[in-house]
């Protein structure tokens, strides 16, 4: 049993650090599922051009008019710059600023796909490969946009691809990942564990550890599944797919104080993460901390977007007693592709998501 007594004294100010909460374990809690923390998307591409041109034209990035695929996407170095820094990326965005730094390049285009690839940005890395024909050629670019599309859920036609460049270069990482995440999304997770482990060993990184754990989280093997993302956090040491994840997984195995911290180090990341504000809510709320939770929801709306379901479902959460929480569902983990969604239906709370 939780001492109630102590959970009143939780403090609601600490995601701009430290901070500590009950240390015992929470009885009862209801299963988070793992999120999507490296999907956000982002609709203000126009006036983040405008505000940001003055910063990059300091940079020396090579700033252009958007560059138009052949299958019509535009895209542009500062918008993925952009987008991976309002994600929590802030190595990969210098990284893809200094490759572009001057003129857009086939190199340039290769670091921008992969950057994209590893926010799970599959329409922008699809488009600044496909946007110079030659650079699509390259073996390194076709082994990226075969994972891209089966990232975009062609699963069959980036699997195709991936096989085909295996045969001729087996030790291309992208393609090998695009494999393992085709043969997760087909059923076949025995496949997929062993190609993940095979593009770790290649170079492919977070995103194969990524796949790893999660496969492992949904078996459920928590404990290897842990061992996963700590490993992305030796690459990453703020990658928040894996921070969400691991405080996901303390959260379902009632370590309340490493899950709260997990999803605070996450907010302090990705201020505007609305799964693991969400997740911070049922949690503070299952232990009683009403106080805490409150805060919660009230940053909640401030980041959701209108009717946003989990709004809905921490408000009504709030009007029960602790651990009335059968049914509310939080985000799946972070960084997975479809199928790796755990069942929704009257699961207890869920977490939020390959690189």
């Amino acid at each position: 049993m939780v001492r109630r007594e102590m959970v009143e004294e939780e403090h609601v100010d600490d995601e701009t650090g430290g901070g500590s909460g009950p240390s015992e374990n929470v009885s009862g809690a209801t299963k988070p599922k793992p999120t999507g923390v490296g999907r956000k998307r982002w609709g203000t591409a126009v006036l983040a051009l405008v505000g940001l041109a003055i910063a990059a034209a300091g940079a020396g990035l090579y700033l252009h008019s958007n560059k138009a695929s052949p299958s019509g996407a535009t895209w542009t170095p500062l918008l993925v710059v952009h987008q991976l820094e309002a994600s929590g990326r802030a190595a990969s965005a210098r990284r893809t600023q200094e490759a572009c730094r001057g003129s857009i390049t086939c190199a340039c285009r290769q670091v921008v796909a992969r950057s994209a690839l590893d926010a799970d940005l599959h329409v922008q890395a699809l488009a600044a490969l496909r946007s110079d024909p030659d650079c699509a050629t390259r073996t390194e670019s076709r082994g990226m946009e075969a994972e891209a599309i089966v990232r975009a859920g062609r699963v069959e036609e980036g699997l195709a691809k991936a096989e085909k460049l295996l045969k001729t270069t087996p030790a291309d990482p992208f393609a090998t990942y695009a494999v393992a995440q085709a043969s997760y999304e087909k059923g076949d997770p025995e496949r997929a564990m062993q190609q993940a482990g095979a593009a770790v060993a290649k170079g492919r990184g977070a995103p194969a550890l990524l796949l790893l754990g999660l496969i492992q989280f949904h078996k459920p093997d928590y404990e290897r599944a842990k061992v996963a993302f700590q490993h992305m956090l030796q690459l990453d040491p703020d990658d928040t797919a894996a921070l969400y994840n691991l405080a996901l997984t303390a959260q379902i195995q009632n370590r309340y104080r490493d899950a709260r911290e997990g999803y605070l180090h996450v907010l302090r990341v990705a201020p505007k993460n609305a799964d693991a504000r969400y997740n911070l809510g049922v949690l503070t709320h299952s232990v009683g901390a009403t106080a805490e939770a409150k805060h919660h929801l009230e940053e909640l709306e401030k980041i959701a977007p209108p009717d946003d379901q989990r709004v809905k479902k921490l408000k009504k959460l709030l009007t029960q007693p602790p651990h009335a929480q059968a049914g509310t569902t939080a985000p799946r983990p972070s960084g997975a592709p479809p199928r790796l969604e755990p069942a929704a239906g009257g699961a207890p709370i869920p977490p939020a998501v390959p690189h």
